[in-house]
């Protein structure tokens, strides 16, 4: 081996564990808003198996740092005074959105994706690395 050779897998490596570093620092960030959209969807289900048919106007509150921490095309239907169902089903897709950041097209199965990544725009939506 020369030199040149073992400083280019240097570099290499270096490189590898700082696209890594970067990666788990991205998920740790995405972890928050993934529990929180969770912890939202757990509240709906009771709300719902009460028999609560809208949500109440006092979750405004529990909506309002979604709102400010996603892109616009999610921010319309954090509502409250819809149907229990309609917010449930918006939280999902925000979730998967939130998936899709954190681990990429490494959890994408053709089959199951409800949004598919052709329909969101690259801008809002960046490729996890």
């Amino acid at each position: 081996m020369t030199v040149n050779t073992i400083r280019d897998a240097s570099q290499q490596i270096l490189e590898a564990i700082a696209a890594r570093r970067h990666r788990e620092t991205e998920d740790r960030r995405l972890v928050v808003p993934i529990r929180v959209v969770d912890g939202l969807i757990a509240d709906l289900e009771e709300l719902n198996l009460s028999g609560r048919q809208r949500v109440p106007e006092t979750w405004e509150e529990r909506l309002e740092p979604l709102r400010v921490a996603l892109p616009e095309r999610f921010r319309e239907g954090l509502r409250t005074r819809v149907a229990v169902s309609r917010l449930m089903d918006h939280l999902y897709d925000i979730e998967e959105y939130l998936f899709h950041l954190k681990v990429g097209d490494r959890a994408i199965d053709d089959d199951e994706v409800a949004l598919p990544v052709t329909s969101v725009p690259t801008a809002d939506y960046p490729r996890a690395s």
